[in-house]
């Protein structure tokens, strides 16, 4: 999705904020908050987090993807389980 006139900084973005709701848009559906501010912070934080986690696995050589997912699940469903229990 090149885009004439922009910088790869602003497609990175695009990307990221589709990424964003589409997470939040899924988030929404099985989180017990109606505080879609509460939904949109978390959404950001998965992309995020993944992001830089993705970014770390490529630059270490002993992390695997797979053990990476298990760290970052493990991480994401601690986090998030008190959202579903309200």
């Amino acid at each position: 999705m090149a885009l004439l006139g922009t910088s790869a900084a602003d497609e990175l973005e695009v990307t990221r904020r589709q990424q964003t709701d589409l997470i939040a848009g899924l988030m929404g559906v099985y989180l017990d908050t109606p505080d879609p501010v509460r939904i949109q912070v978390s959404a950001e934080f998965v992309v995020g987090g993944c992001e830089r986690l993705a970014i770390w696995c490529e630059q270490d050589d002993s992390l695997t993807p797979e053990v990476a997912t298990e760290h970052a699940m493990r991480v994401l469903w601690h986090g998030l389980e008190h959202l579903t229990q309200q």
